[in-house]
């Protein structure tokens, strides 16, 4: 059945899922703006922060912040025990139960969240597959076999993965349905009014230099210092020194001991770098993506991050590497740079700089394209589709 915005299917959905988180969020806001759907409720892991929040028709908090959810001994303990009574008390006449991300807290109680609807949606957002353990996958297995649909963010690559962990779950249940990104349009209007030197200017960062900005948190599993050492230790570094300032984005999360690590060992490098570890609004996040001339993504896995969208918009030279999905990017035209490992940064790097008149021209059309690629405008139908299907 192909999208018709004008269709008129009404229709009950209940989300599970962090009812504060800003993807939740924006589907919500786009099904609004889009469907018919005539209630959207929110089942929220953690609490929503607002329980009065008008985006949603009803918000049911899966536990409260009591003191006992703050005890380590026994808060796992009170927090499942409330989830269960809290959920048995939610009504059961829901078109679609919508689980946004498979926690590891879910197979206990997938049969009471079976019976709220009729048809249960299941999305992946990424690390819940690819950084869960064996046993829990092994856990989450009978949510999939529950599932009437399970929705993935991009078509081949972690389906395929899914489909090796999990050899016995119809592929008939599987979606590609894409969150869009929101800061895209902040970025755009930022990238149309000022230059690249005035964003860098409103950070603080040094206009007559290459921005080179590496990773966009603070965890570990963004290879922060072995990024930096294979590039300082790379032949063509002495030329480049003095002209590069690395940058490190590492608001979240709190690990103040690697942030301390981190820091110390950059000094010791004897680099120029500068961290932004404090709360950024949206518009300085969107002039440091711009303030970029180079973006270093190498995770061990990913699903498309808003960061690696924002930065490939911004007409950065962006590195990643050739084991995350990133397929569709390569298919929809849009430039970007894939290394098979970490140790060859160094070289790939450096080669961008030496033709960096020209990388940046082939970046260019980057904009346009990403802006196809990651709109709400878009990717929201994809969404209306996978439900209204469910209920015809």
């Amino acid at each position: 059945m192909e999208f018709d915005e004008n269709k008129k299917i009404e229709m009950k959905i209940l989300i599970i899922g962090d009812g504060n988180h800003q993807f939740i969020r924006e589907q919500v806001k786009w099904l609004r703006k889009k469907s018919t759907i005539n209630q959207i409720d929110i089942f929220s892991v953690p609490p929503i922060k607002n329980d009065k929040d008008p985006l949603y028709d009803n918000i049911y908090n899966a536990y409260s912040n009591s003191i006992l959810t703050r005890i380590r001994r026994i808060r796992v303990w009170v927090k499942e025990r409330e989830i269960r009574k809290r959920l048995k008390d939610i009504p059961d006449d829901y078109d679609i139960i919508q689980i946004h991300y498979v926690s590891s807290w879910l197979p206990d109680i997938i049969d009471l969240i079976k019976s709220k609807g009729r048809k249960l949606a299941v999305s992946m957002w990424g690390s819940d597959f690819y950084r869960a353990s064996a046993k829990d996958n092994t856990k989450k297995k009978i949510i999939y076999q529950l599932a009437d649909a399970i929705t993935f963010f991009v078509d081949d690559a972690t389906q395929k993965d899914f489909s090796k962990t999990f050899p016995d779950i119809s592929k008939e249940k599987f979606h590609t349905c894409k969150f869009g990104s929101a800061p895209l349009t902040p970025l755009k209007a930022i990238m149309e009014k000022h230059s690249k030197e005035y964003s860098k200017k409103t950070l603080e960062l040094n206009i007559d230099k290459i921005i080179i900005t590496i990773g966009y948190n603070l965890r570990k599993a963004q290879r922060h210092l072995p990024i930096v050492e294979n590039i300082v230790n790379s032949k063509n570094y002495a030329k480049y020194k003095e002209k590069i300032q690395f940058v490190f984005p590492i608001t979240y999360p709190q690990l103040n001991k690697y942030k301390k690590e981190l820091i110390t060992k950059l000094k010791n490098l004897d680099v120029d770098f500068v961290i932004f570890d404090e709360f950024l609004s949206d518009e300085k996040v969107a002039h440091l993506r711009y303030a970029s001339d180079v973006m270093i993504q190498l995770q061990p896995t990913d699903v498309l991050s808003d960061s690696m969208q924002e930065h490939i918009f911004a007409r950065n030279i962006v590195i990643t590497g050739d084991w995350l999905p990133y397929d569709e990017l390569t298919e929809n035209g849009i430039y970007f740079h894939q290394i098979p490992k970490v140790e060859n940064i160094g070289t790939t790097l450096f080669k961008c700089l030496e033709n960096l008149t020209e990388e940046k021209k082939r970046c260019e059309k980057n904009t346009q394209l990403m802006g196809e690629y990651g709109s709400w405008e878009k990717n929201i139908e994809s969404w209306i589709k996978l439900y209204e299907d469910f209920v015809n």
